[in-house]
């Protein structure tokens, strides 16, 4: 499928997308060139017929040579919206340094910010290690967990990057898990989805899901060193839960008179809508749960 504006076959679109909330028939995919005359870099197209036809957007990071330590090229990217029109975009160095890229749009893709290196938030997970092919998710986006309660056009919700860590050197790969409350100003992990790994084993490139039990699921394949044996590997963690109801007393006796119904907290953040009449009393009602998987984050 071509991309009017951005003309060739080496226009690769298998990367990451979102459906505008605000506008369902709009579809935004990140695409990549790599390899093209020595160059690589990363775009965003928009589909306004639900991905019929893309046309080219706007470039996200620049079109530069593949080789220049310092040129920014940049491929494999992750997009999501995070709310109020922006998006955010993390992306793989092409150049082949030890180096993480992000910026955002503020005006729903027409533009972008210059590219900033976020390694250095980032650093862990294995020695020298990078965050590579990532994926963004928006805890509000329905595509990630199908039917939840949260504003996605608002920007309720963590977001998540999921992706591998690599050191560079003959693979030694990880699959890893980041969050972010701020929108991706600051991460937060990483948490390691694979036990400890022999040197040149290679896993990643695998996908991540929330379920309606507040578990998160990844799935990645697994590889040692010569191949010889291979597979697909599924994580699952997460599953605390908390729960608040609001109820007001007007008589002090022990029923209620009104309640809120059940909230969830999300994050530990939320914000309650709720009348408060003339009252003797009002009283919260929490509900704490996990499931046996439970863990960090």
């Amino acid at each position: 499928m071509g991309v009017a504006g951005a003309d060739d076959d080496r226009v690769i679109g298998t990367e990451d997308y979102f459906v505008d909330p605000e506008n369902r028939p709009d579809v935004y995919m990140a695409f990549q060139y790599f390899h093209y005359n020595s160059k690589a870099g990363t775009l965003l197209a928009r589909s306004n017929d639900n991905g019929r036809s893309y046309s080219f957007l706007s470039w996200i990071g620049p079109l530069a040579a593949e080789k220049a330590a310092d040129g920014g090229a940049s491929f494999e990217p992750a997009i999501e919206y995070v709310g109020n029109r922006t998006i955010v975009a993390v992306m793989r160095d092409a150049a082949g340094n030890r180096r993480t890229w992000q910026t955002h749009s503020i005006d729903m893709g027409a533009s972008f910010s210059p590219p900033i290196d976020i390694s250095e938030q980032i650093h862990g997970g294995i020695p020298n290690g990078v965050w590579q092919r990532a994926r963004l998710y928006k805890e509000s986006n329905p595509y990630f967990q199908h039917k939840n309660l949260l504003d996605y056009a608002g920007g309720e919700g963590r977001l998540w990057g999921f992706g591998l860590h690599s050191n560079g050197v003959g693979y030694t790969r990880k699959p890893v898990v980041y969050w972010s409350d701020d929108n991706g100003s600051s991460w937060h992990g990483p948490q390691l989805l694979h036990g400890p790994m022999q040197p040149r084993t290679d896993t990643g490139y695998g996908d991540l899901k929330h379920r309606g039990d507040n578990t998160f699921v990844a799935a990645t394949y697994y590889a040692n060193r010569d191949s010889t044996v291979a597979d697909v590997e599924q994580y699952t963690f997460g599953g605390e839960r908390a729960l608040v109801m609001f109820e007001t007393d007007g008589g002090g006796g022990s029923a209620s008179d009104a309640r809120s119904g059940w909230y969830e907290l999300s994050n530990g953040r939320n914000i309650f809508c709720f009348s408060l009449h003339a009252v003797t009393r009002f009283r919260l009602r929490f509900v704490l749960s996990s499931t046996h998987t439970a863990g960090s984050p």
